[in-house]
């Protein structure tokens, strides 16, 4: 037996016992996919960011650094930097043409 099935056995046998004690193994399924799910959700929530273009020159010499998370666009460009978040963004671009609810 492979290194990893012997890790791996009192995982499925926990939820084999789950599946058995409760006897409905379609809701210890929806269950386990639920607490996964709100795993993955909770640690997508905390990352710093998950979009970042390195700095790179251009033809005059400026240097750019964009970063993008879920929240917010950061934008440096030389020593200046702006932290803009999707609100902000969408009042630049529409203002008041699409935004019936408060923007």
């Amino acid at each position: 037996m492979s290194t990893f099935l012997k890790k791996c056995l009192p995982c499925i046998q926990v939820f084999y016992l789950i599946a058995i004690m409760t006897k409905h193994p379609g809701i210890t399924l929806a269950i386990i996919c639920s607490v996964i799910t709100l795993t993955f959700w909770l640690t997508s929530m905390v990352t710093p960011g998950w979009i970042h273009t390195t700095k790179y020159e251009t033809y005059q010499n400026f240097t750019k650094d964009e970063r993008m998370s879920i929240f917010y666009i950061k934008v440096c460009a030389e020593d200046q930097c702006i932290h803009l978040s999707y609100e902000q963004i969408y009042k630049e671009l529409f203002g008041s043409y699409i935004c019936n609810w408060e923007c």
